[in-house]
């Protein structure tokens, strides 16, 4: 596995028996998130939500 920064998010290249799939991975919207041991659950402390945004399989796979 192998991860590339672009100008859009990270390219994430993952190598499995001499097939490479590379995935495009943008970091979308900021979600509050709870802190559990924190009394009453405060402070919420930031998170992302992750997105796909392209898929490129190996050559001669499809994803249809």
């Amino acid at each position: 596995i192998t991860i590339e920064e672009v100008e859009s998010g990270w390219l994430v290249s993952i190598s499995v028996a001499l097939q490479e799939w590379r995935v495009l991975v943008h970091r979308g919207r900021e979600i509050p998130t709870i802190s559990c041991r924190a009394n009453g659950g405060l402070p919420a402390k930031p998170s992302y939500e992750y997105t796909i945004g392209d898929i490129e399989p190996p050559e001669g796979h499809s994803l249809k």
